[in-house]
């Protein structure tokens, strides 16, 4: 089992994350896997309107997308709440099983190529939120 270890002193803060994939079975996996994570507070999407909607009544610490949500760009989402990221800080790691996507937007933070592991994909979350992963293969 995966688990969270507090840095020295510090209290690991809870952390929010929106998960956007249209595929069900991935989105499925990653909130799973993520979900090791006692302090991570996991939103799931499948469409940019669903995103959306989460996105106006949350803020998010991190940001996992795939490129392609059904025939959309996920980049859209970027384009829109850019600003609002930026005050956030929020990180963003977009995935995709086309390599092409590599050369992303520089508020990108990280690129994902699929099929993702999911020990990367725990790791990657837990450098990001400040969080030593204990347990990974990675």
């Amino acid at each position: 089992v995966l688990s969270p270890i507090e840095d020295t002193n510090n209290k690991v803060d809870d952390i929010s994350l929106l998960i956007l994939e249209d595929d069900d079975g991935l989105r499925r996996i990653y909130t799973l896997a993520l979900s090791k994570f006692d302090t991570c507070h996991i939103h799931e999407a499948s469409t940019l309107e669903e995103a959306r909607t989460l996105l106006d009544k949350h803020d998010y610490d991190i940001l996992i997308s795939d490129m392609r949500i059904g025939r959309d760009r996920a980049t859209d989402i970027l384009e829109e709440y850019k600003q609002r990221f930026a005050a956030l800080g929020t990180k963003i790691v977009m995935c995709s099983a086309f390599g092409q996507y590599r050369n992303l937007p520089e508020d990108v933070d990280h690129f994902l190529e699929k099929p993702i592991s999911v020990d990367k994909l725990v790791t990657l979350v837990g450098e990001l939120a400040g969080i030593k992963v204990s347990g990974s293969k990675e």
